[in-house]
């Protein structure tokens, strides 16, 4: 019992650090794709 509720909290604590991990990278590509098109403009 102890290896089971061991090993459902170890995955929920990746899939969520994961899920940081994409939220983070998400933003950066959109604050970079922000940027891209602001300079497309200026240009």
């Amino acid at each position: 019992m102890v290896e089971q509720t061991g090993k459902i909290g170890l995955t929920e604590l990746t899939s969520q650090l994961l899920v940081l991990h994409f939220d983070h990278s998400t933003d950066l590509v959109l604050k970079q794709i922000s940027t891209i098109k602001k300079s497309c403009k200026l240009g």
